[in-house]
């Protein structure tokens, strides 16, 4: 898993997690998407969009990190969805993702 890279130039991938239940108010990521971005969004246990936490609305990460809160249309709290069972849908271009977890604080 240590740096899941998407390794092909100017081309697009995606992958999804197994079903993970949210233990945080907030999303953050270490990635490194210097040159290319990285969205998210969130699904519910059969891969459907979560309303308003779709790719689409998803503000892009496109620097090197190692601490990134992801928000969706200005808004970075998941506290609607506070152990709930969700999916991560990672979109990703020229980038590599070292970790990713739910989170209270700072980290």
């Amino acid at each position: 898993w240590p740096g899941n890279t998407h390794a092909t130039p100017h081309r697009q991938a995606a992958f999804t997690t197994c079903p993970l239940r949210v233990t945080g108010h907030h999303f953050c990521i270490n990635a490194d998407a210097a040159g290319g971005q990285i969205r998210v969004e969130l699904l519910d246990e059969v891969g459907r969009p979560l309303p308003g936490y779709e790719a689409a609305a998803c503000y892009p990460l496109s620097e090197d990190t190692t601490y990134f809160k992801l928000n969706w249309g200005g808004d970075s709290k998941l506290e609607a969805l506070l152990g709930k069972t969700v999916r991560i849908r990672f979109h990703m271009a020229q980038a590599k993702i070292y970790a990713f977890w739910f989170s209270d604080g700072m980290f």
